[in-house]
C-alpha cells in the first residue's frame, strides 16, 4: 500500500460514513485515534469498537488471507482495515509469518489520512461556525447601534 493508497481508500471511507453516520467525524477524538486499535480505531470510537461497527454495518471480518481478499474487501476499500495482499503476508504461501514492520507503516499511513480528513472536516465546520457567529454579532450590534 502506498501513501496514495491510503489517501484514496480513506476518501472512500469518509464518503461512505457521511452517507451512514452524517457528523461522524465529531466522534473522533484524535488524540485518542489508534487505527491498529478495534477501540480507538474510525469504527471503534463511533460505534463503540471496531467488531461491532462491523456487525452493525454488515461487514464480514476475515481472519485469513484466502478469506481476506473477498470478505474483507469492503473494510479494506473504505480504509477501515489492511489487507494481507497489501504486502505484509506472504499470500501465496500463507504460513502465518506476516511482516510486523509493514503492518505498522501500513496503519500509519492509514491514521495519518483518516487524521487529516478529520482534522480537515472539523476545521471547516469550526470555520462556518465562526462564519455564523460573526454574522450573528454583526446583526446584534446593527440592532443594538
Amino acid at each position: 500500500m502506498t501513501r496514495e493508497d491510503a489517501i484514496a481508500r480513506v476518501a472512500r471511507g469518509a464518503a461512505y460514513m457521511d452517507r451512514t453516520t452524517p457528523g461522524w467525524e465529531t466522534a473522533i477524538s484524535l488524540p485518542e485515534f489508534d487505527m491498529s486499535s478495534p477501540c480507538r480505531c474510525v469504527l471503534g470510537q463511533v460505534d463503540g469498537d471496531f467488531y461491532a461497527g462491523c456487525n452493525k454495518r454488515g461487514f464480514e471480518v476475515a481472519y485469513s488471507p484466502a478469506l481476506d481478499a473477498g470478505e474483507n474487501a469492503a473494510l479494506v476499500r473504505l480504509g477501515f482495515d489492511l489487507a494481507p495482499y497489501d504486502g505484509y503476508c506472504n499470500v501465496d504461501a500463507y504460513d502465518g509469518y506476516c511482516n510486523v514492520d509493514v503492518i505498522h507503516a501500513h496503519y500509519r499511513m492509514l491514521q495519518e489520512a483518516w487524521a487529516d480528513e478529520v482534522t480537515k472536516r472539523l476545521h471547516a465546520r469550526d470555520a462556518e461556525w465562526l462564519k455564523g457567529l460573526k454574522a450573528s454579532l454583526a446583526v446584534e450590534e446593527a440592532v443594538t447601534a
